[in-house]
């Protein structure tokens, strides 16, 4: 038995075999070699550089006057010729070389590999496909960095109100007041696998000819980052509504770096440890899909040590924001104000006759009476208080002849709508 032809059906270039292709071999005496071993032609397995491949052929055609057969197999990348594939993928000077194309059975070749005195390149990584690729991921990434500057794509959600004298709406979507919004690491955790997992697929895609296998491990990531992103917003949201100044931004960014490693300006190691993590788990996905060229499935140790340092990277982040939130509690519960929260009105101390002190939450109705300025222009001077032998403060009425006794402390005369807390 004999090859005594190898092209390829489906390129302009019979001499060259890519992924997805058609590959036929004439073999002569192939007919009187199965009668001999008593073998059917769907047991036939294509032979490459030695290396059996799983796979029956596409037709087999026997019916030839010169005794010489017609073999077609289709070079297809599935789960079941995957763990082959991949041995010819580890060896970088297989991805583009001259093969040996040979025919047998799962058992071994039948006669000699093809060719003696032809050559056969089999490319498994499209070159010009492979450089369309990484400029097209060069080109998302590009984008994805402009819009990480100047949009809240991996920015803080609490964006409403007035930011550093401009009036900042969530509508604004693109804008360069954006660059003064803190970076938010939930996002940037999000983003930076939607990125890779992207740009993974298409990569494989265009240099294989094939559409790679999804694992559902890398499925559980991306929930994982979404669930991530959804719960630290919930906790900020929490924590700025609790905030006496209301859903706006506090603090301005402080670079990149200090936004997603440090809380209430101090370094955390649960938000360091989140990012080590992901880096190195994102390091091992990289290489696995430029050596391999398909999705690598992450076993159960990579994924449970994304999910232990997002859980940890939440706790910590629930924990830095509970006393600001307490704070501003307590605060409220001191100025005794009911309704309407700190931020509606300022707030300033007074202290009354005796020593004792008061928090007052001045409005539009009582500014006057709590000594602040309003609209109308600046508060009327208080008029001094009579003072009596035993030394009891009195007010004259508007008649001038009778003494009455200040109010007890703990109000203010003339501020009826003022909330007080007795210090």
């Amino acid at each position: 038995m004999q090859i005594t032809d190898v092209y390829n059906l489906s390129s302009k270039r019979r001499d060259s075999l890519q992924l997805g292709d058609h590959v036929v071999l004439r073999v002569r005496g192939l007919a009187k070699a199965l009668e001999a071993y008593k073998r059917k032609p769907t047991e036939l397995r294509l032979f490459i550089d030695g290396v059996s491949f799983p796979m029956a052929p596409e037709s087999v055609d026997l019916l030839n006057r010169a005794d010489t057969a017609t073999v077609r197999f289709l070079l297809l990348r599935n789960p079941t010729t995957e763990p082959i594939w991949q041995l010819f993928y580890r060896v970088r000077s297989k991805l583009d070389h001259k093969a040996h194309i040979g025919i047998g059975f799962e058992n071994g070749q039948l006669g000699d590999a093809f060719p003696q005195d032809h050559n056969i390149y089999l490319e498994l990584v499209r070159r010009n496909e492979l450089n369309l690729g990484l400029f097209l991921v060069g080109a998302l990434l590009a984008v994805l960095l402009y819009l990480c500057w100047h949009s809240n794509l991996v920015r803080s959600d609490i964006l409403r109100g007035n930011l550093n004298g401009l009036d900042v709406d969530r509508t604004d979507m693109i804008g360069k007041h954006y660059e003064s919004v803190p970076f938010s690491l939930s996002k940037v955790q999000l983003v930076f696998w939607t990125f890779l997992i992207l740009s993974a697929y298409l990569l494989c895609y265009l240099v294989t000819g094939e559409l790679a296998a999804i694992p559902v491990s890398l499925l559980g990531l991306l929930g994982i980052s979404l669930g991530g992103n959804l719960f630290s917003r919930g906790i900020t949201s929490d924590q700025v509504n609790a905030s006496a100044e209301g859903p706006t931004v506090k603090d301005v960014s402080k670079g990149f770096w200090r936004d997603i490693l440090a809380e209430q300006n101090r370094f955390s190691i649960a938000r360091i440890q989140f990012l080590l993590f992901n880096l190195l788990v994102g390091l091992y996905f990289v290489r696995h899909v430029w050596r391999l060229w398909n999705l690598p499935p992450l076993d159960e140790g990579l994924l449970g040590l994304i999910s232990i340092s997002t859980t940890g990277f939440l706790f910590g982040k629930y924990q830095e924001s509970k006393p600001a939130s307490s704070d501003v509690a307590a605060a409220k519960d001191a100025a005794g104000i009911q309704g309407n929260s700190l931020g509606q009105g300022a707030v300033v101390q007074r202290t009354l006759p005796g020593g004792a002190t008061t928090i007052v939450n001045v409005t539009p109705a009582n500014a006057g009476a709590s000594g602040m300025p309003t609209d109308s222009g600046p508060a009327p001077a208080a008029p001094t208080p009579a003072v009596l032998p035993d030394g009891t403060p009195t007010r004259r009425d508007d008649e001038g002849d009778d003494n009455e006794a200040q109010p007890p402390a703990g109000t203010l005369s003339g501020a009826p709508d003022a909330s007080l807390a007795m210090g």
